[in-house]
């Protein structure tokens, strides 16, 4: 006898209910170890309601917007390769490389809200995530040593020559975050839930401490007009959305989920915006053009 489809199941669409109220936490202690993580969470007995079906699709469609806006930085990148390279850049090559992994990295991170039906949940180590971390940290890197300042610099006073070591640093830190996460990722299967052998606190701190390294080395390695303005308002954004993700997981509430994918998406626009508005413009804060 056939069985039939269940209701609840990973890649279902989008899980209006438990968008729609409160949610109980911990997730993994109310809804299920395994539940969670295979994206078949349940809000029973919950009515849709019209909010969500406001907020909900601009989520949605925030994510997509973090795929598709590499292309458009990559264009301006293009566009303006040549007063870039007279800035002295140390390669457009990398800087247009580096918004094609961006972009493929947010596309795990879509993959992981496929299956999860657009709930957030914790950062629960899986595949997904470590395509999504160790990509944005390998994007950041490969930035930074794009946009690093050589001797050829027409700001030689800013030349990064003696930054090289953080390439080898910024790499490395990539390395690091898909090594882990690969690891805790392996570990939690093994486990049959996401209890690990390395604390979850451990791993994303040393996960986030990674991604913030190479994110800090594009800003100090390119010393472009006005860099301190700009690396401060990047990092606020990205603090803004971890504490968003925190009230997500702490209060339960979803639609907490939207202005965290606001503010990380916002810290990328300032990136992005940094390096190639102060980087294609006409002289030095400290050069004087006669």
């Amino acid at each position: 006898m056939q069985q039939p489809w269940p209701e609840y199941y990973a890649s279902k669409g989008v899980n209006w209910e438990c968008l729609s109220t409160r949610m109980l936490t911990p997730y993994e202690d109310n809804y299920g170890a395994f539940q969670v993580i295979s994206g078949e969470v349940v809000c029973a007995g919950v009515t849709p309601t019209w909010p969500a079906y406001l907020w909900a699709p601009l989520l949605i469609f925030l994510h997509f917007f973090l795929v598709l806006f590499p292309a458009f930085a990559a264009q301006e990148i293009y566009f303006r390769s040549d007063l870039l390279e007279w800035r002295g850049v140390k390669s457009v090559g990398w800087m247009l490389a580096s918004m094609g992994i961006f972009g493929i990295a947010g596309f795990a991170e879509i993959g992981r809200h496929f299956i999860d039906n657009w709930l957030y949940l914790g950062l629960i180590p899986s595949w997904s995530l470590t395509f999504f971390y160790g990509g944005l940290t390998l994007a950041q890197a490969m930035l930074a040593k794009g946009a690093q300042q050589t001797e050829n610099s027409c700001c030689p006073d800013k030349s990064s020559s003696a930054w090289a070591p953080w390439s080898i640093l910024n790499f490395g830190c990539a390395g690091t975050v898909v090594t882990v996460l690969s690891v805790a990722t392996v570990q939690q299967h093994a486990n049959q839930g996401p209890v690990m052998n390395l604390e979850p606190l451990v791993v994303w701190i040393i996960v986030f401490t990674c991604l913030a390294i190479p994110s800090a080395a594009v800003f100090l390695t390119s010393r472009l007009d006005n860099w301190e303005f700009w690396a401060l308002l990047t990092a606020g954004c990205q603090a803004a959305g971890i504490i968003f993700s925190i009230f997500v997981t702490s209060f339960g509430l979803q639609v907490f989920h939207l202005p965290t994918v606001m503010s990380f998406l916002l810290s990328f626009v300032c990136e992005s915006y940094y390096i190639i508005m102060s980087g294609s413009r006409l002289g030095c804060r400290q050069l004087e053009v006669d």
